[in-house]
Parts: structure tokens; C-alpha cells; sequence
């Protein structure tokens, strides 16, 4: 909005699934990724990774009340460019990834995605 093209627009509202894009543009790399819960309870998010690979794990992350919460990085590294799929079982939330790679020489890239809401009843819950 501002012209920055370093910028990245923010969530208008919490939705019950997200798609977040990879933000890994090679190796080595730190992937990041926030789930954050505005709401008055806790909110438990299962996340799978959507990538090339066959990795089919996934996990819940429990977001308390008004907080935020940084999913476990050894999730993320099984498949650090995949997108990832995140599923409210009850409730909603935010969530956006971050990451910093391509680390050499004292140089790195650094690069943030903010999730794409899925709208309801297109993805079965967890």
C-alpha cells in the first residue's frame, strides 16, 4: 500500500484453515512459521505439509487464548519448500511464515508470506 515492495499486507479476519505459502528459497535455510489466536479460547491447528516430497506427517499445535505460537521448526524442516495446510479442529486463527535462506558468505534472503484463507467446507477438518 505504501509503495514498499518489501512489504506484506496483514490478515483482515481469522479463518478456520489456511494455505501458507513456502517462504524457502534454498539451502541452507531457517523456516518460520506463526499461528496466532485473537480469540477468547484455545484453538488446536493441525498443520500438513503440502510439498514434492512424500512426507505425509502432521502435527497439532495448540494456540492459547490471545496469543501466539511458532510451530515446532523440526515440522518444517522435514520439507522446507512446501506449503503447509493449516486446519482449525474448533475456532479461528491467523497464521503467516517467515523464513531466512541461501545463508553464504555473510549474505542471506530473507522472506515472509502471509496464509491464504480456504473457505469453509472445502477442506475436511482434521
Amino acid at each position: 500500500p505504501n509503495g514498499d515492495p518489501g512489504a506484506t499486507g496483514g490478515a483482515p479476519t481469522p479463518a478456520t484453515a489456511w494455505v501458507i505459502p513456502p517462504t524457502v528459497a534454498g539451502e541452507p535455510s531457517h523456516p518460520g512459521l506463526v499461528l496466532a489466536n485473537a480469540g477468547g479460547s484455545q484453538v488446536d491447528v493441525t498443520l500438513r505439509l503440502l510439498g514434492a516430497s512424500a512426507v505425509a506427517d502432521e502435527i497439532v499445535v495448540s494456540v492459547p487464548a490471545a496469543s501466539a505460537v511458532r510451530v515446532p521448526a523440526q515440522f518444517l524442516e522435514q520439507d522446507p519448500t512446501a506449503a503447509v495446510l493449516a486446519v482449525a479442529a474448533d475456532g479461528s486463527f491467523v497464521a503467516a511464515g517467515a523464513s531466512s535462506s541461501l545463508g553464504r558468505d555473510g549474505l542471506a534472503s530473507y522472506a515472509v508470506a502471509g496464509g491464504i484463507p480456504v473457505p469453509p467446507g472445502v477442506v475436511p477438518g482434521p
